[in-house]
């Protein structure tokens, strides 16, 4: 069993939380080839990718493979409510954690800090999410650098 304070995502949250949201973490595999997220379809489920490869797709082409323990999968269409803007597709077989996004508010709801709780896992996903787009940005300018 993988616990959620191994997750080097949730090392800096309360410890109340942690053990709240280890109770409505469920493991979940998907095999080579499965859709995971389909772009366009609802989502109501953060995802962190604790081994294997993913591959995501928007418009029918390849944006990115995942294959870092604690990925993170399906936070923008959970945190914005809308439907989901690429295709999660499982390369090899994949194992993810899944935390479902309504025992999530009710989890952190019931929290010391109430609601507050949950703005803040919301917020350091999109603060990690920032950070790794910014690191490929950086990437992406000296590839382009060495082009020219």
């Amino acid at each position: 069993m993988i616990y959620l304070q191994e997750l080097s995502f949730f090392k800096n949250f309360p410890a109340e939380i942690v053990q709240n949201l280890q109770k409505v973490a469920q493991i979940v595999t998907f095999k080579r080839g499965e859709v995971v997220i389909k772009q366009g379809g609802k989502n109501n489920a953060l995802y962190f990718l604790l081994y294997g490869l993913l591959e995501v797709h928007v418009d029918g082409g390849l944006v990115a493979q995942l294959n870092t323990e604690g990925d993170l999968i399906g936070e923008m269409s959970l945190i914005s409510r809308q439907n989901s803007s690429a295709t999660i597709k499982a390369e090899t077989k994949v194992e993810l954690l899944k935390i479902d996004g309504d025992a999530l508010v009710k989890v952190a709801s019931e929290g010391e800090s109430g609601i507050e709780s949950l703005y803040k896992i919301y917020s350091d996903i999109l603060v990690q999410k920032l950070h790794l787009t910014n690191q490929r940005a950086k990437q992406f300018e000296k590839t382009a650098k060495e082009l020219v």
